[in-house]
């Protein structure tokens, strides 16, 4: 599980509760990823711990189809990027993906961040921004590792994806 916070905060401990809830619900084990943030740490670097993370999983002798990989925000986008990378390098995909309120669009397209402002309470246009700058710096946003949205997601695995409808980023979900 990838944690949200748009690649500059949150933590392995401020999810903790949501990856053992959600892993006692289904009746495995989680593995939280506590992976490198912006703006000391741009992109790519999660890219390259949350590959480091499932080559641990690998190394250990878990098959991919015995791995689910989710994410919230961020850890969604970082969830599909992941796979975008594994899908490109040939190598086996996951079972599935859990999303929760996905992060996919970096260029802020999506007309929710504008419709749903007023009602979201934490999540704003002007914050997501902020992050995108810190964590993506001069990259191009339309780059399917930055924003999945604009990937060709044929061949990935099975998503459940869940979000909010008074959600700024209900639009990243309902795109995808």
């Amino acid at each position: 599980f990838f944690h949200g916070g748009g690649y500059c905060s949150g933590s392995i401990l401020s999810h903790r509760r949501m990856v053992s809830e959600a892993g006692r619900a289904m009746g495995v084990r989680t593995l939280a990823i506590d992976y490198r943030r912006a703006p000391e740490h741009p992109f790519p670097a999660q890219h390259d711990d949350a590959l480091t993370a499932w080559g641990f999983l690998r190394n250990s002798g878990i098959a991919a189809g015995h791995i689910v990989v989710g994410g919230d925000s961020a850890g969604g986008n970082l969830t599909l990027s992941l796979t975008h990378r594994l899908r490109s390098a040939g190598e086996q995909l996951p079972a599935c993906l859990w999303l929760v309120s996905p992060w996919t669009d970096l260029t802020m397209s999506g007309a929710t961040l504008v419709t749903k402002d007023a009602v979201d309470p934490i999540i704003h246009k002007a914050y997501l921004e902020e992050l995108a700058e810190a964590y993506a710096r001069t990259m191009d946003r339309r780059d399917p590792l930055i924003s999945p949205l604009f990937a060709d997601l044929k061949g990935y695995p099975p998503m459940l994806i869940q979000v909010g409808s008074a959600e700024t980023l209900l639009s990243d979900a309902t795109r995808l």
